[in-house]
Parts: C-alpha cells; sequence; structure tokens
C-alpha cells in the first residue's frame, strides 16, 4: 500500500461541509451518506466477484464507481485504495487485485463507521439497520 494512503484519514470533514454549501442543504449530503453506507457491502461484493471471474471491464466498472463514491464523500482512504486495485487492474489484470481487497474491506468498514459515527451521529447497535 502507498505510505500516503495509509495515513491519510478515513473522511475529510471538509469534503462533506462543501458538498452541503454547493448543495445548501445539509439533509440532502445526509441522504448521500446513508445512501453510501448502504450500497457500501453491494460494491464491495461487485468489485470482488468481478476480480475472483477476472472481468476487467466489471472490475474497473465497479472500482471507478467506489471511487467516485468516496470522493463525494470525502472518503479519502479508501477512495486511495480503490485508486491503487483500479491501476493494478489496469496494468496486471484482475487477478492481481486480490491482495488488495482485504484493505479494501477494512478501509471501507472503518469508514462507514466513522461516517455512522460522527457525520450522522450514532453508532449502529447490533440490529440496527441503516
Amino acid at each position: 500500500m502507498n505510505a500516503a494512503i495509509g495515513t491519510s484519514p478515513l473522511v475529510d470533514p471538509e469534503v462533506l461541509r462543501e458538498l452541503e454549501a454547493q448543495l445548501c442543504s445539509h439533509a440532502a449530503v445526509q441522504q448521500f451518506v446513508v445512501s453510501f453506507i448502504q450500497l457500501w457491502e453491494g460494491r464491495y461484493a461487485r468489485i470482488c466477484t468481478a476480480v475472483y471471474r477476472h472481468e476487467i471491464a466489471d472490475a474497473l466498472d465497479a472500482t471507478l464507481s467506489l471511487k467516485a463514491a468516496c470522493m463525494m464523500v470525502g472518503a479519502t482512504r479508501l477512495a486511495g485504495i480503490a485508486a491503487e486495485v483500479e491501476a493494478i487492474i489496469r496494468l496486471h489484470g484482475p487477478a492481481y487485485a486480490v491482495s488488495r481487497l482485504r484493505s479494501l474491506r477494512l478501509s471501507g468498514d472503518a469508514t462507514v463507521s466513522q461516517l455512522r459515527d460522527s457525520y450522522l451521529g450514532f453508532p449502529r447497535t447490533e440490529g440496527t439497520e441503516l
């Protein structure tokens, strides 16, 4: 992993503040964050499926989709790892990206937790759906 990615913050709150200012709506950004959280598992599963099936186009599409969503919510570390996965797929093919899936998962889960706890203001408890 690139050292800069590993030390970058999970979430840059300034990105969310800028998005709120652009949309003139805290509620709209909150809904976007909720959607990001709800879609995380599916996005990760789609990347894994495409990587394990060696489907280059699908793997790139799924990775680019995740990277774009991360950039919108300020998920800097996850966006960086997604960019690494994308580069590996482009240069070497999906089989070589398998080694980065664990980092992607761990960062994604940590990002979701931070967004839920810090931005939305409530921790997930067992049985709570968001």
